[in-house]
């Protein structure tokens, strides 16, 4: 009778404290906007992102981007942007990114797509952060070019 009589108020007492930091006032906390997760250089003052060729990639951004890309993505992508990589050997699709239709699409775009996936591409955007997504951009393209 005891023990369970213990077992009810520890029940009680933990019921408590977790409604206690249920009545914080949600107004205390800052309003985020767009700008507050842009990571430096790379958001105008409207929150935009900016496209690599506006912003002017940096040299340690392409080799931050060099990194992650044979890291990541040369897996499939292979180490030239063909698609050529391990895993197009093994059958999976692996686009090229030599194409028009890759390197016409915006900054945004492309970023969305690497932190996204989609198309059987898998979802990057939980392994690598915003500004190592953006050093990918800026390494794609500041190396891969459309066959003539």
């Amino acid at each position: 009778m005891k023990r369970s009589l213990h077992f009810g108020l520890l029940i009680l007492g933990c019921i408590a404290w977790g409604l206690a930091g249920c009545a914080d006032d949600p107004e205390r906390y800052p309003v985020w906007t767009p700008q507050d997760h842009a990571q430096p250089g790379s958001a105008d003052q409207t929150g935009r992102v900016m496209r690599a060729d506006e912003r002017g990639a940096s040299a340690s951004g392409i080799d931050a981007g060099r990194t992650l890309y044979h890291l990541h993505c040369a897996t499939c992508h292979g180490p030239s942007f063909d698609g050529d990589g391990p895993q197009a050997r093994a059958g999976l699709p692996t686009p090229s990114l030599n194409r028009a239709a890759t390197l016409e699409k915006s900054d945004e775009e492309l970023m969305e797509r690497i932190r996204l996936g989609g198309g059987g591409m898998p979802p990057f955007g939980g392994t690598i952060g915003p500004e190592g997504v953006l050093a990918l951009v800026e390494y794609i393209r500041a190396n891969a070019r459309i066959p003539e």
